[in-house]
């Protein structure tokens, strides 16, 4: 079972996860190149901020179809957080203009924020404020 946000389940639902998605996005601003964040559960899609230019190219149901496929990712976890007996924290999709991180919150849900390529932020400092503002909870 994957358990993440160092080793526990985060995740007391939508709220919860609405919640640690909008501290995380205030852990991260003012840095640029932040394009979405989002959170996620087999149940429900939720966004706490899109960018003005996101917005305009992509229709709620556009971007809430990628979001559910991160369920369907986390089941497949499993057996890489049994071999490295280690915490799946997330995963990274790089495309050529874009990177999305997606920070697990449990088994199945989580938060996820979409950069630019050449946002300020790197995966690595993403991961590291999500750790934070899960554990300061």
């Amino acid at each position: 079972m994957v358990t993440s946000a160092g080793g526990r389940d985060a995740s007391d639902g939508e709220g919860e996860r609405a919640a640690i998605a909008a501290e995380l996005l205030g852990s991260l601003r003012p840095a640029s190149g932040i394009r979405v964040v989002a959170h996620y559960a087999p149940e429900s899609v939720g966004t706490v901020f899109v960018r003005e230019d996101v917005r305009q190219q992509f229709t709620d149901r556009e971007m809430h179809k990628p979001i559910k496929d991160a369920v369907m990712d986390s089941l497949a976890t499993g057996a890489l957080e049994e071999l490295f007996e280690d915490d799946h924290l997330g995963t990274v999709r790089v495309f050529e203009g874009k990177r999305i991180v997606y920070c697990s919150l449990s088994g199945l849900s989580g938060v996820i924020v979409s950069l630019d390529s050449g946002a300020e932020l790197d995966d690595q400092g993403v991961f590291d404020a999500f750790e934070r503002v899960v554990s300061e909870r």
